[in-house]
């Protein structure tokens, strides 16, 4: 079972993070700027590769890491989808190699609502690694 992230806008744009997505939060997740141009960009990744038949019309990805590690990707229109079997800096490295296309992106915990930039991301990862040890 993987660790799910998400890469969304938010308007209006939280001023610190992290920053915990209320349910009374009454901001709203943006559309994707060009969700095409994601798309190109993900395929250009070295180890980008199509993870089965569309589904819904959307295609999935997977990326194998380097050590080995899996992330499972879906672009929609207001979100890309990750689905994590690898070390969550891999997660940083996608998110940054896609702000390329789309630079207001934020990252998502899924399982906690708490949104992280890429600065206060990589210091969750860090801390989160640390207490694995």
């Amino acid at each position: 079972m993987g660790y799910d992230f998400s890469f969304i806008v938010i308007a209006p744009r939280p001023e610190a993070f992290p920053f915990y997505l209320a349910p009374d939060f009454d901001g709203c997740v943006e559309s994707l700027r060009d969700a095409h141009a994601l798309e190109q960009r993900l395929l250009s990744r070295e180890g980008i590769r199509l993870n089965g038949p569309p589904i819904g019309g959307r295609q999935q990805y997977r990326w194998e890491s380097a050590d080995g590690g899996q992330l499972y990707i879906h672009i929609g229109g207001n979100v890309v989808s990750v689905d994590t079997h690898a070390h969550w800096g891999d997660v940083l490295n996608l998110y940054e190699y896609l702000c390329h296309v789309e630079p207001e992106l934020l990252i998502v915990d899924d399982q906690t609502a708490m949104l992280y930039d890429a600065s206060t991301y990589r210091s969750f990862v860090a801390e989160s690694y640390a207490r694995k040890t």
